[in-house]
């Protein structure tokens, strides 16, 4: 059995951002012939429905960012990879571009024609330093600036709490969102089962993590082959929607085969289906897309905090968005002052039966905040769960 990276320290992010992938177990090679195109495991492309999207998009004609630790330039990448700048050098150990590449791969396994834009903002390297006092969020704004229309982002923290909310981070999502970028994030692996619910007590169930709890930015949880949470995925009122998370099989930055498991393999997998979304639907904005995907998951009426709307249906999601009547971005430009705009439970609208009544409480105290720091002008908390959960 893989074992959990649980969003392991990556220690020269000054904000604390952390790669929340698996550890990977390295597998039989793949042929240096292999196609990066190659399609999902079974289980995997049936659970997210992928054939019949498959057979209508591509990808093409829409760039996917990696905001990762670097992305190998491998032969399968061939004509499908740009590689951006890296906003932390140095370092080098082997195997440490493996993440990033593994989430490549698996949104090429999705979107076969689509291309990938890598960009390196985190290292798990203790020798490797930043070269930009906002990692992360240089990233973003260098993807929004080349070309980007969806940014995938296998990386959160885990400290659970606030500490993790980096406001040059939020400034360039709430300006991606703007450019009309949809925007995607790992809920992170910090949700073991527990008894007891402790805010920032490390059972996850109640643990912030940005980017993902930014407004506007699509949380994916990591499921089982049940369709059900994974056990190690992070219970909280930002998680949007679940995709595959265990035994997921991709590649590490030498191209050989490794399985991985985590919340860093689910987001990539729908970042694939955005973009498959936007080749076929290219005006559309993120809400938009957001909206396809959520209202065509499994269970778009019965919002829950452990895996969002369900497991993404990616036909389905196509049929919806082509239905759809291109609008232009509704991310109104908002200046973010701190933790105040943290995308909580107070945007969820959702009666959901929960035992995660810490993050309900911790998020209405922080609206209040934000309502004072703001003077009452429009906040930004995204979009949730309109109807109560059966």
């Amino acid at each position: 059995m893989t074992m959990i990276r649980h969003l392991s320290a990556l220690a020269v992010t000054a904000a604390a951002a952390l790669a929340v992938g698996g550890t990977p177990a390295l597998a039989s090679p793949a042929p240096a012939s292999a196609a990066a195109s190659s399609s999902p495991a079974g289980w995997i492309s049936t659970a997210l429905s992928l054939p019949g999207a498959q057979q209508t998009a591509s990808g093409s004609g829409v760039t996917v960012a990696v905001i990762d630790t670097g992305t190998a330039d491998l032969p399968r990448f061939a004509g499908h990879l740009t590689e951006g700048p890296g906003y932390v050098a140095g370092g080098g150990n082997p195997g440490d571009e493996t993440h990033g590449t593994g989430v490549a791969n698996l949104v090429l396994q999705v979107a076969p024609e689509a291309r990938i834009l890598a960009i390196r903002a985190i290292s798990n390297d203790p020798g490797a330093k930043n070269l930009s006092s906002c990692p992360v969020g240089s990233a973003i704004s260098y993807a929004t600036a080349h070309g980007a229309k969806v940014i995938t982002m296998s990386l959160g923290n885990a400290n659970g709490d606030l500490s993790g909310y980096v406001g040059c981070e939020a400034q360039a999502v709430e300006k991606a969102l703007a450019a009309s970028i949809t925007v995607l994030a790992a809920a992170g692996n910090n949700g073991f089962s527990s008894a007891t619910f402790v805010d920032g007590g490390g059972d996850g169930e109640d643990d912030e993590s940005f980017p993902a709890g930014f407004a506007g930015v699509i949380a994916v949880a990591a499921l089982s082959q049940s369709g059900s949470r994974a056990y190690f995925s992070t219970v909280h009122s930002f998680i949007d929607v679940g995709a595959p998370g265990v035994d997921i099989p991709t590649i590490d930055e030498n191209g050989a085969a490794v399985t991985e498991q985590g919340t860093s393999s689910a987001t990539p997998l729908v970042a694939g289906v955005a973009a498959l979304i936007l080749s076929k639907a290219p005006d559309l904005a993120p809400y938009q897309v957001t909206a396809a995907i959520e209202q065509t998951a499994a269970h778009p009426r019965n919002w829950n905090p452990e895996t969002g709307y369900g497991e993404v249906n990616a036909t389905a999601a196509l049929a919806a968005a082509e239905k759809m009547t291109p609008a232009a971005a509704t991310q109104a430009s908002v200046s973010y002052t701190g933790p105040a705009n943290f995308a909580g439970a107070s945007g969820s609208g959702s009666s959901a039966s929960t035992t995660d009544i810490g993050g309900y409480v911790h998020a209405g105290v922080l609206f209040l905040l934000a309502l004072i720091s703001l003077g009452g002008a429009f906040l930004l908390i995204r979009r949730r769960r309109g109807s109560a959960a059966a």
